[in-house]
């Protein structure tokens, strides 16, 4: 038993907590857990999958909705840290020199160029393909997945979808 069978139990009431327990492992998995000992009254060290679904199972109705809280409260807090980023995104927007502006478009471009370069090219030209850190690749991956994810919130928002992720969460726990 893992803590993916954890999220797949709750996934239907407590979506965002779910969702993070059923990602990779990494800093969701570890958020979604810190939130559930929260909300248990547990400590983040002794909770166990175990331990969670025995609660769900003799106490449902009291587990449950403690477990919503913390998907409340876990969803209300990554939405102020993405409203922190769309903020100083909105701020790099409109300002008036170019590199501060541009610096996540270039790194757009740069990407599939990188990629290609190192990967298809140098192999290509039989050429040895250097050993690139994988943190490079993360780092890089999460700047472009960050830009896009704005990105396309701002589009959503323009095309009049005004009640983002955690107005459908609470749409769909109220019913």
């Amino acid at each position: 038993m893992d803590w993916k069978d954890v999220g797949r139990s709750i996934l239907s009431f407590a979506p965002a907590i779910g969702g993070a327990l059923l990602g990779p492992p990494g800093a969701a998995v570890g958020a979604g857990v810190s939130a559930l000992a929260k909300a248990l009254g547990d400590d983040e060290t002794g909770i166990t999958p175990e331990k969670v679904l025995s609660k769900l199972r003799t106490e449902p109705e009291e587990t449950a909705r403690a477990i919503t809280q913390a998907d409340l409260e876990y969803e209300r807090e990554l939405t102020k840290r993405l409203d922190i980023v769309n903020r100083t995104m909105r701020v790099e927007a409109k300002s008036e020199h170019w590199p501060q502006y541009s610096w996540r478009p270039f790194c757009g471009f740069l990407w599939p160029l990188a990629v290609l370069g190192i990967y298809v090219i140098l192999p290509l030209a039989e050429k040895t393909v250097p050993n690139v850190p994988q943190w490079i690749w993360l780092g890089w991956a999460s700047i472009l997945g960050v830009s896009a994810w704005h990105r396309g919130r701002e589009k959503r928002v323009q095309a009049g979808d005004v009640e983002g992720v955690l107005g459908s969460v609470i749409k769909a726990i109220r019913g």
